[in-house]
């Protein structure tokens, strides 16, 4: 039992070096959510008001903000990719750091 704890702790030490990474991945994650969940109100803007009126000023308008939140989506989206990616091989590197030191301090007799 108190072998995993102890593995736990590491894990989660070796988790804290990276915290600032994974805030801004959260960061960028709740950008690119809010970006994805308000194309469809600007969908139903285009239809319900544009469409009825025939407002095309509103329509072209619409389609325009329409891009831009797509745009803040995709450049969100690539940036999650590339710190997750980073983060990640980070932590692989780190753990197999400290798995390679503990195990150079183990005896012959355990080897």
């Amino acid at each position: 039992m108190a072998f995993g704890s102890e593995m736990m702790r590491n894990i989660f030490n070796t988790f804290k070096k990276q915290s600032h990474m994974i805030i801004l991945i959260v960061v960028f994650l709740i950008i690119e959510v809010y970006c994805d969940l308000t194309l469809p109100s600007y969908t139903a803007n285009i239809v319900n008001i544009g469409i009825q009126n025939t407002d095309f000023n509103l329509i072209t308008s619409t389609g325009i903000n329409m891009m831009i939140m797509v745009a803040i989506s995709v450049m969100a989206t690539i940036v999650v990719s590339y710190i997750s990616s980073k983060v990640s091989s980070s932590f692989a590197r780190d753990l197999r750091e400290e798995l390679f030191d503990k195990i150079l301090n183990y005896s012959n007799h355990e080897l």
